[in-house]
């Protein structure tokens, strides 16, 4: 409150109380757009302000972002930039290491950035950044994949996603060979047994 006392306006104090009270919450900064308007009228009327005294369309980008430093200063939370970008893109590296779901790496994210006091940046700068390690960490598994296997271990592998019918033209439709050794058949008849003696050999 002795920060509000500093600022002139209303409207600007207004705006000053629901950044706090929602950064307080959420440990993230939020677009004016997004202020409900129950929240505007209610630190209106605790302010002694008319319900108009803020309109958010009229929030300056400049002042939220001076508003913004304010709060993080006395929360005592460091601001979002390329330190934090890079800590954070290390961590979700590591994280895919573990073979943890994107899910839970976002969440982890999300208590990580809280725990060391770093404003937490909008949902779709996580996503894109699990999504962007997530590709990476495919081509590398694949780029280890491609290197290790041998030609004929790599037709052997490209087979199991080959149907019958697909081999034979007068066969009839089948499933993929790699579905039919995922269904292993109880059965004890000789006839059975060498079927799946065939799709395993």
């Amino acid at each position: 409150m002795e920060i509000v006392e500093t600022l002139r306006s209303p409207g600007n104090k207004i705006a000053f109380v629901l950044d706090y009270g929602y950064f307080k919450v959420g440990k993230r900064f939020f677009s004016p757009k997004c202020y409900h308007k129950s929240d505007i009228e209610y630190v209106s009327r605790k302010s002694g302000f008319e319900t108009n005294a803020f309109d958010p369309a009229a929030y300056p980008q400049r002042t939220a972002h001076y508003h913004q430093k304010l709060i993080l200063a006395s929360r005592g939370f460091k601001i979002w930039d390329t330190d934090a970008d890079e800590f954070v893109k290390h961590e979700i590296r590591s994280m895919f290491l573990l073979n943890l779901k994107p899910k839970l790496i976002f969440w982890q994210c999300v208590d990580l950035l809280i725990r060391e006091k770093i404003q937490i940046p909008s949902y779709n700068r996580i996503s894109d950044m699990i999504l962007k390690a997530l590709q990476a960490r495919k081509s590398e598994l694949t780029g280890l994949i491609q290197s290790a296997l041998s030609l004929e271990n790599q037709k052997l592998l490209d087979d199991l996603f080959l149907k019958a019918d697909e081999i034979d033209l007068n066969s009839a439709k089948s499933p993929y060979k790699l579905t039919t050794l995922k269904k292993l058949s109880q059965s004890s008849k000789p006839a059975k047994v060498s079927e799946k003696l065939d799709d395993l050999f």
